[in-house]
């Protein structure tokens, strides 16, 4: 079963490559143009897959051939290979970098190339030396930021803000709501209750006992789940009512069962 994409996860997929691209330095009217067919494709009032089998899709202002060809390829195997070479060939720690408020792809890629900085641990080190003042973009004011939020990703270590944790929830529940057996899915706990630091994702879904198993199963071999989503794809079964998994930002998702 090819897990069906909605516009909306195409757009993740192709605003992340924009990022991926922007962290390696690669040309900035390539980047642009991703982050922009991402905004565009999100805001498509029409499924994709109706623009591609109508031939529309090639229409609309932005999308080239080969960006046409890489969103066909999305929609008809529910990936791209393009987009998981592209991860791989960019090191975690880059990643983990962009959570740090005011810190993003152009300004990382700088500490990359020119501090040569790949993880927490040395930006940290590089902020103590004041090395980070002699970057063109920098200051003592971004320098004092940086060992803010390396400060505050530590003090709340297995703690993530409200807004990474629904990007994870909601691509989650684009792929639950993919899968036919899955009759209704629901946020629930501190991400429902909108909480500005998150420890958990907690998700309800209503599926049958026989069936989960298999829904498990499918949420674990999902699009996102060997290249995005999650850091092992065997989720962990507490009980026949409950399933525990890490998404790769490290947030434990705690999927809970109804039905009978």
């Amino acid at each position: 079963m090819v897990q069906k994409l909605s516009n909306k996860d195409v757009a993740v997929i192709l605003n992340e490559i924009g990022t991926f691209l922007e962290l390696k330095g690669d040309n900035p009217f390539k980047v642009r143009a991703y982050y922009n067919s991402a905004r565009t494709i999100q805001r498509l009032p029409t499924d994709l897959s109706e623009l591609i089998e109508s031939g529309e899709l090639r229409k609309i202002k932005g999308i080239g051939d080969a960006l046409a060809k890489k969103i066909v390829t999305i929609i008809s195997t529910g990936s791209l290979p393009y987009y998981e070479d592209l991860k791989a060939s960019i090191p975690s720690g880059l990643r983990e970098m962009l959570r740090i408020p005011g810190l993003g792809a152009k300004k990382v890629h700088k500490l990359w190339k020119y501090l040569e900085i790949a993880t927490l641990g040395e930006l940290e080190y590089a902020c103590n030396e004041n090395r980070l003042v002699t970057l063109e973009g920098f200051g003592l004011k971004t320098q004092e930021k940086v060992l803010e939020g390396i400060n505050f990703l530590k003090k709340y270590a297995n703690r993530f803000l409200l807004s990474y944790a629904l990007n994870e929830a909601n691509k989650i529940v684009s792929i639950l709501e993919s899968h036919s057996k899955v009759r209704k899915l629901s946020v629930a706990g501190s991400v429902r209750r909108k909480r500005e630091i998150i420890k958990n994702i907690d998700i309800v879904a209503d599926v049958d006992i026989k069936d989960r198993t298999e829904v498990l199963q499918f949420l674990s071999k999902s699009t996102y789940t060997d290249s995005t989503l999650f850091s092992t794809n065997v989720p962990l079964i507490v009980n026949q009512n409950h399933a525990s998994i890490k998404s790769e930002i490290g947030i434990n998702v705690d999927i809970y069962f109804a039905g009978s």
